[in-house]
This record gives structure tokens, C-alpha cells and sequence, in this order.
């Protein structure tokens, strides 16, 4: 298991940022905007009923090189059974090849 760090902002000090630094308020709404995005992005990922295209539409939607991600967070993040997504991925080898 990776290790993680969670850092807590009491609301006071959040209430104080916006009182006394005006870029405070650009800064948040930036983190929520990109919550929010990748909320709506897992929301559509989920509704994918097919293993499969859910799979390729996260391929699509996520840019980054998806090999680096190790499988099992990757199925998981996706509803799906470790077999599954590597059943998933070697089919799709044996097409491109």
C-alpha cells in the first residue's frame, strides 16, 4: 500500500486567506473546477455498462501513459476484476498487432 500524507485546512484559516489575499479565491475555485472535472469524468466512467468500453474510453480520456499505472489500481478505479482488465488489454494487443 502506498503511503499519503492528508493535510486539513481549518475553515477559519480558509475564511482568513479570503479575507486578507484576494488570489485565494481564484486558487480555489482552479482546485474545485478540476475536483469537479475529474468527479464528472469517474461519474461517466462508471455509467459505461461494458468493461471493455470503459477501459477504451479511459484510455481516451487520459492522456498520460497508462502502462506506468499498475493494473490493479487501474481495475479497480475502473469497477472491474484484475482478470478482467488484463483479459481486456491483451485482447486489444492481439488487434493492434
Amino acid at each position: 500500500m502506498a503511503n499519503s500524507e492528508l493535510v486539513a485546512i481549518p475553515y477559519l484559516l480558509i475564511d482568513e486567506l479570503y479575507a486578507n489575499y484576494q488570489e485565494t479565491n481564484i486558487i480555489w475555485r482552479k482546485i474545485l473546477e478540476l475536483q469537479y472535472h475529474a468527479a464528472s469524468e469517474r461519474s461517466m466512467l462508471a455509467r459505461i455498462p461494458s468493461a471493455e468500453r470503459r477501459y477504451e474510453k479511459f484510455i481516451e480520456l487520459n492522456p498520460f501513459d497508462a502502462s506506468r499505472v499498475p493494473l490493479r489500481y487501474m481495475a479497480t478505479y475502473l469497477g472491474m476484476r484484475l482478470e478482467t482488465l488484463s483479459r481486456i488489454r491483451s485482447k486489444m494487443v492481439k488487434q493492434t498487432a
